[in-house]
């Protein structure tokens, strides 16, 4: 018997320009928290892998490298995942398994389990952007469809930019844990 198929109800759209600018406010700001995490991971985990765990160069890249390469059979399923789950659903269960794959990065220093934790959120990362894109988007007048994109852009851009930041700070004063448990928050 084959699954059947979740139909998403016909998204609401907003009837004045004011309500539009107010969901593409509400879907950024939501774009920038959930990138914190992202950023926080993306930026400090090379350095939080060779300097504060002491592993080879070769086995960071081999970290990267298969967490970029199992994203890519999971970012083609997310139209199979959307059809079966929703998009909604979908970007919940990502998110969250972003922020729960900070948490053992942010508490166990142990090599392989922060390369772990890497490939959790690397993994779960084209998940909830291609849901969460799409899900804006049907929610989104056509006319303003452009304009949600950019603002979450720049909001995204952002994001990673003040985690960038703030995170050589944090580091320098606190250690990598309250950073990595700031993006699980974040998140």
């Amino acid at each position: 018997n084959p699954a059947p198929v979740r139909r998403a109800p016909e998204p609401v759209m907003p009837t004045t320009a004011r309500a539009a600018f107010v969901l593409i406010g509400l879907f950024a700001v939501v774009r920038f928290l959930q990138v914190g995490g992202v950023g926080a991971a993306t930026t400090f985990f090379n350095v939080y892998m060779d300097r504060e765990l002491h592993v080879a160069t070769s086995t960071i890249g081999a970290f990267q490298a298969l967490a970029k390469l199992l994203g890519v059979p999971i970012a083609l399923a997310v139209p199979l995942l959307a059809r079966r789950f929703g998009n909604v659903t979908l970007v919940l269960v990502a998110s969250t398994m972003v922020a729960l794959s900070l948490l053992p990065m942010a508490f166990v220093p142990i090599w392989w389990v922060a390369g772990l934790s890497y490939v959790g959120i690397w993994i779960s990362t084209p998940v909830r952007y291609t849901a969460y894109t799409i899900l804006s988007m049907e929610r989104t007048p056509p006319g303003r469809r452009g304009t949600m994109n950019g603002a979450q852009e720049m909001l995204a851009g952002l994001s990673f930019a003040l985690i960038s930041f703030a995170g050589g700070l944090i580091i320098t004063r606190y250690g990598y844990t309250p950073l990595f448990a700031a993006g699980s928050l974040l998140t």
